[in-house]
């Protein structure tokens, strides 16, 4: 019985050290001057503390005592925290996306976790026409993502409209090679879930973006088992909108590409 006892009291002890740890990181991040904390404690700081206490608690809930559907598997990495051996790479990106008018503050960089799919969890993410459920039946390869970094710009890159799928991938290489990026950047369109993904993440983010803008659409990796290229765009105020390419990989007046890299196991 005293070992059971010493055992809870130090869970009990560890969490406590974890729960405090993380109000004060709330603290901080409120600009709440220290001081203020000993109001805290006065009967009319009673509903501040309750709050702060809210927001800590969820900031310690451990990530496996979230059910999996809450599980975010789109991660926004801020540039000064992405890990210092891709410090080149996100700048690289971020000078792009200056280039291409994103703000500052727009974040360029992802940490994805495997398992996200197009037809199971797309709609459970964002708008998506219909949620999705006109294609369940369609057969392709629903290629679920992978652990990974990912650096992309979330807007269609210039130029790449109105142009072949063939002249669509030189213009990427083009761009990897100016930026002087690795070469398994920028070299193909990205999985339609990744895409999809990343495209639900960033209206999240800013709190209802739409891209690709207006009736625009990008091109995936992902093919259909008759060969048709998966398309994402057309993304209006029903939802994000999928579609088939059954005039082949030409041109198309609305049809660009996302520039993007990913990085394995990051």
């Amino acid at each position: 019985m005293a070992k059971k006892n010493l055992s809870e009291i130090e869970r009990g002890a560890g969490f406590f050290e974890g729960f405090v740890t993380n109000l004060m990181a709330v603290v901080r991040e409120q600009n709440v001057p220290f001081e203020a904390l000993y109001r805290l404690v006065k009967p009319e700081g009673r509903e501040t503390l309750k709050e702060m206490v809210y927001v800590a608690q969820k900031a310690f809930q451990p990530l496996s005592a979230v059910p999996q559907a809450q599980q975010d598997y789109f991660t926004q990495v801020l540039d000064a925290d992405v890990p210092e051996s891709h410090k080149a790479t996100v700048a690289k990106y971020r000078k792009l996306a200056s280039e291409h008018g994103v703000p500052t503050t727009t974040v360029v960089c992802y940490r994805v976790r495997a398992g996200f799919t197009l037809k199971s969890h797309a709609a459970k993410a964002g708008p998506c026409i219909q949620g999705f459920q006109y294609l369940q039946n369609w057969n392709f390869p629903d290629e679920p993502t992978v652990d990974c970094l990912v650096f992309w710009v979330p807007c269609i890159l210039k130029d790449s409209k109105n142009k072949t799928k063939d002249e669509q991938t030189a213009l990427l290489a083009d761009t990897r090679t100016k930026l002087e990026l690795p070469a398994h950047h920028m070299s193909s369109f990205g999985k339609v879930a990744l895409v999809a993904g990343l495209i639900l993440a960033h209206y999240k983010a800013t709190k209802g973006e739409h891209i690709p803008l207006g009736n625009d659409w990008v091109r995936t990796d992902t093919c259909s088992a008759d060969g048709d290229r998966l398309r994402l765009g057309d993304f209006g105020g029903a939802g994000l909108d999928c579609g088939d390419d059954r005039w082949g990989d030409g041109r198309r007046a609305r049809l660009g590409a996302f520039a993007l890299g990913v990085e394995l196991g990051s």
